[in-house]
């Protein structure tokens, strides 16, 4: 047995050992950003079971990147051909994706009805 001043020693240590780890921890987990806003739209909603979710993607400053790239309007093979290997990619990444489709700067996915990715969060 240990005599009790090195007992109360060591516990001692390894309470602030842990409070330093667990500080340094929660700092990093809870760090505040410019993005910490976009909890507030989270919801504990999720989707109805046995229907099909889809999960629409909308290109963002698109008129740019056509430009910076010289596309040419209204289809360029090579825009498409782009955008139809990214759909791919994403499917092949994730396969309770059934079909994929894209219209302009836009693509959707649907889900399989009974898929639980994500828990079926919305």
């Amino acid at each position: 047995m240990l005599p009790q001043p090195r007992l109360r020693s060591a516990f001692t240590a390894i309470v602030l050992g842990l409070r330093a780890r667990f500080r340094c921890y929660s700092r990093a987990a809870m760090a505040k950003s410019k993005f910490e806003y976009v909890r507030a739209f989270e919801a504990d909603d999720k989707c109805l079971p046995n229907c099909w979710i889809v999960v629409r993607l909308d290109g963002r400053c698109f008129h740019r990147f056509v430009q910076q790239h010289d596309f040419k309007k209204p289809n360029d093979d090579r825009a498409l051909q782009l955008m139809n290997k990214c759909a791919q990619t994403v499917m092949q990444e994730l396969e309770n994706i059934v079909i994929a489709y894209g219209q302009s700067d836009e693509y959707s996915f649907v889900f399989k009805k009974k898929t639980n990715l994500f828990k079926r969060r919305a």
